[in-house]
C-alpha cells in the first residue's frame, strides 16, 4: 500500500475469485478510531500497485490488461468533484516489448516508470522497462531483455540507487557451477554510454548447501549497499529464507541465509519491511498454530 500526503492509504484488489477484475480502494482515518473505505477505481482488469506520485496521482499495473490484454499500465487521477479517472499510459504486445507486467511501479528523479514483465521481451523471458513521459504522451524503453543465462520472468518492482543503476530479483535461474540450476536471481542493470544496459548477477540461487531458491518478488534496501529478500522455498528445512545481499568492499556482492522457515511457519509469499533496528517483518502462506500463516519479526 502506499500512503499521501494527508495519511489517506491506497491499495489494490481482486474483485472476482478468477481475478478477471479489481478495485482500486481508498483507506481514510476517522476520529472515532476505524477507518473509512472508498472505492477509487473499478477495473476491468485485476490490477497491482498503486505507486503515488507527488500530486498525489496513482499508477496501477494490470498484468492481464491494456488494450491487447497482455498488459498496461495506467494513472488514476482525482476531478474537481472527487471523482477518479483513469487513462491508459501503455498497451504491452508481447514481444519485443514485454507481457504480463508485475509488481509496482518505480519512479525516478526526472518522473520516468521502471518496471518489470514476467515474460515477452527480446527473448519472452521477460524485461525490464522504462516509460518516460513527453508532450506527446508516454513512451516505453525495454532497459534489458532475460535470455535465461542470467535469470528469467523478473516478478515485482526494481530498486533503484542514487546512481541510476536498478535492482530486483528473477524468479528463475541462471547456469551456476557444472550444471543448471533455475532457482532464481539477484541482478543489477547498470547504464552504459551507449544507451544500453548491462547485467550483473548478484547472486544465484542454489537448493544445494542450504541457500533458498525462487525469490519473491520484493527487495529491501537497507541502506549501504545491503538488500533483504524472501524465497519460497530452500534454506534448512526447504520450508523458504529470509536472505540478505551486501556488497563488499571489492565490488563483490555476497548472500547471506538470515533465517530459516520451518517449524514457525513457511513459504513466506511477500518481502519483508524493513522497521527500527533492522528489524524485518513479513508474513508467511503457510505454518504457524493454524497452519494458515504467520506474522513474524527477524531480528538481527
Amino acid at each position: 500500500m502506499v500512503v499521501d500526503a494527508a495519511g489517506n492509504l491506497y491499495g489494490a484488489a481482486a474483485t472476482s475469485t478468477q481475478g478477471k477484475q479489481g478495485v482500486v480502494y481508498e483507506l481514510t482515518p476517522t476520529a472515532s478510531g476505524p477507518w473509512t473505505e472508498t472505492i477509487v477505481q473499478s477495473l476491468s482488469a485485476a490490477v497491482v500497485g498503486p505507486t503515488i506520485d507527488a500530486n498525489g496521482n496513482l499508477y496501477v499495473v494490470a498484468p492481464d490488461g491494456g488494450a491487447l490484454g497482455r498488459g498496461g499500465v495506467s494513472e488514476l487521477t482525482m476531478n474537481s468533484d472527487g471523482t477518479w479517472s483513469q487513462t491508459l499510459l501503455y498497451s504491452f504486445t508481447g514481444k519485443p516489448d514485454g507481457q504480463t507486467p508485475y509488481g509496482s511501479l518505480t519512479f525516478d528523479t526526472a518522473g520516468n516508470l521502471y518496471g518489470t514483465t514476467e515474460i515477452g521481451g527480446a527473448h519472452n523471458r521477460g524485461s525490464v522497462y522504462q516509460l518516460s513521459h513527453s508532450p506527446l504522451g508516454w513512451s516505453e524503453k525495454v532497459m534489458y531483455s532475460f535470455d535465461g543465462t542470467r535469470g528469467s520472468t523478473p516478478e515485482g518492482p526494481v530498486n533503484l540507487d542514487p546512481d541510476g543503476n536498478l535492482y530486483g530479483p528473477a524468479f528463475y535461474g541462471v547456469a551456476y557451477g557444472g550444471g543448471t540450476y533455475n532457482e532464481g536471481t539477484v541482478f543489477k542493470l547498470t547504464a552504459s554510454g551507449s544507451g544500453t544496459w548491462g547485467i550483473q548477477v548478484l547472486h544465484s540461487f542454489n537448493f544445494q548447501g542450504g541457500d533458498g531458491y525462487f525469490p519473491n518478488q520484493y527487495l529491501t534496501p537497507g541502506g549501504d549497499g545491503v538488500f533483504y529478500g524472501t524465497t519460497l522455498d530452500g534454506g534448512t528445512f526447504n520450508r523458504g529464507t529470509v536472505y540478505k545481499v551486501e556488497s563488499g568492499s571489492n565490488g563483490q556482492w555476497t548472500e547471506s541465509i538470515i533465517y530459516n522457515f520451518g517449524p514457525n511457519g513457511q513459504t513466506p509469499q511477500s518481502g519483508v519491511t524493513l522497521g527500527p533496528g533492522n528489524a524485518l517483518f513479513g508474513a508467511t502462506g503457510y505454518g504457524g498454530t493454524s497452519k494458515t500463516g504467520v506474522i513474524y519479526q527477524v531480528t538481527p
